[in-house]
């Protein structure tokens, strides 16, 4: 626990600048001391800004998540400035712009130290939004110590937060806040990978939807996951963060998925006295815990090329005698990267295809298992909308007389989509009036029937005497149809 007070800098609305103080609280927690909000012509004084001016090693500015790029890369096994200019060569290529169009940070991987390359987890993000945040800054009156996206910060907290009894190698932290709402995949050594989540733009009464596409997200990201070098293998999953629907994520997650989610409540670790916990300030007092902690960064080693960058742009011009000194530096520079690039790129292209070969056979599994889907909700549509036959006949049987005998019974749909009962059949009895008797029995049984509607009168009425082996028997002999009801 820190003994003395560290600080973040964050956005806050209308081009606002906030920032927080942080110190040592009991019990292992930390205590706010103080927050100030700032508007883009305001600049710290006083003793606050005095206070600021000491150390410049504990500040930690951060900035949203979806503004900054994270990926694992392969780089050549160079060490020192080298990598350095390997690596902003790897995302200069990728993002087809000049490297210095792109402020860049990586952490090399541990690896057993056999292969021509090395594995970096890299983050990266535009030069000139990361400068303009510098800039506010020293318009404040505020040198930063460190630049890095909220899904760091929160990577960062939770290494060095959770707790120690749990033998865990790989984690999926689920962030559900007001203002960013994010999943980010770690393991022992690194980031894995990060995903912005849809934003709630439901009511209260359609959370169970929200909820499903967040369950579908983690649960697609955790498959992206295991498709990465390291194979990695998800099992726990930590929500946090101070949306309502972080209960309902754990509670889907837990009864719908092989995940173990828990809520993971990161206002725990704050003191707030009498105040309620102001969720709004979450990332950034996890910011300000880690402050001066952190071995990675997007502020450049010179925070002064910032402000220069920025007034450069601004419409300063430099001499020529300093511009023809940088062409032939750039010149030779993009020359190193490339040679350097061409050691590997044969082994980077293998790796491709491997894993070009692993994407389309996952493809190819998905649209299957979205044919068979497809074709299991067609089936599901027509079924719906038609009538229970099975149902309505076993009514109609039920309800015949036993002197009644059906001799043809066909169900036939017509232009209007809408489907006719038609039968025909006789009412054997010895009698005329046991004959007659049955068959106004079955008539008002069908009558009777809400599924049924008879059309008209029947279309066929007449008796006859019958003959059967000396027996004399009376029938009456019938032909009907009824519309068949829906719903």
């Amino acid at each position: 626990m820190k003994k003395k007070l560290s600080y973040s800098l964050y956005d806050g609305s209308d081009d606002q600048l906030g920032i927080l103080a942080l110190g040592p609280g009991e019990e292992r927690r930390y205590r706010l001391a103080w927050t100030q909000v700032l508007a883009p012509s305001e600049s710290l004084e006083g003793d606050r800004a005095k206070a600021l001016a000491r150390d410049r090693e504990s500040k930690l500015q951060v900035i949203a998540g979806s503004h900054v790029e994270h990926q694992i890369a392969s780089a050549p096994r160079l060490k020192g400035k080298e990598l350095e200019r390997a690596i902003h060569g790897i995302v200069a290529r990728e993002q087809g712009d000049a490297q210095q169009k792109w402020a860049v940070t990586a952490q090399v991987l541990p690896d057993n130290g056999t292969s021509e390359t090395l594995d970096v987890s890299v983050l990266y993000a535009p030069q000139e939004r990361v400068d303009e945040h510098l800039a506010r800054a020293a318009g404040a009156g505020v040198q930063v110590g460190a630049v890095l996206p909220s899904y760091a910060v929160l990577d960062r907290f939770f290494r060095d937060h959770r707790s120690s009894d749990e033998e865990i190698t790989a984690w999926s932290l689920v962030y559900l806040g007001e203002n960013e709402r994010f999943l980010v995949i770690g393991s022992v050594d690194n980031i894995v990978m990060t995903r912005p989540l849809p934003e709630y733009l439901y009511d209260d009464a359609n959370a169970d939807e929200y909820v499903a596409r967040l369950t579908t997200e983690v649960e697609r990201s955790h498959f992206f996951a295991q498709q990465t070098a390291g194979h990695v293998q998800v099992k726990d999953v930590f929500v946090c963060g101070p949306s309502g629907c972080a209960d309902l994520l754990v509670e889907r997650l837990n009864s719908e998925s092989s995940l173990a989610a828990r809520r993971w409540d990161v206002a725990e670790f704050f003191e707030w006295g009498d105040e309620q916990p102001d969720f709004d300030l979450i990332i950034p007092l996890m910011a300000a815990a880690v402050a001066g902690q952190v071995r990675e960064s997007l502020l450049p080693p010179d925070p002064n090329q910032a402000l220069s960058r920025r007034l450069l742009r601004s419409g300063m011009s430099v001499t020529v005698g300093l511009f023809l000194l940088l062409v032939p530096l750039l010149l030779a520079g993009s020359f190193w990267t490339t040679k350097v690039q061409d050691r590997y790129l044969d082994e980077a292209t293998t790796r491709l295809a491997a894993a070009t070969t692993r994407v389309e056979q996952a493809t190819a599994t998905y649209r299957v298992h979205q044919t068979l889907q497809a074709r299991e909700d067609k089936i599901g549509t027509l079924v719906a909308g038609q009538p229970d036959f099975a149902a309505l006949l076993m009514e109609l049987a039920e309800a015949t007389p036993g002197a009644v005998l059906f001799n043809d019974l066909r169900i036939l749909e017509r232009r209007d989509k809408q489907y006719v009962l038609y039968l025909s059949g006789e009412s054997i009895a010895t009698t005329v009036v046991g004959a007659q008797t049955a068959f106004l029995q079955f008539m008002a049984a069908v009558t009777a029937c809400e599924r049924l509607e008879p059309l008209g009168e029947p279309t066929q009425l007449h008796i006859k005497e019958l003959d059967d082996a000396g027996d004399d028997k009376i029938t009456v002999v019938f032909s009907l149809d009824c519309l068949i009801k829906r719903g």
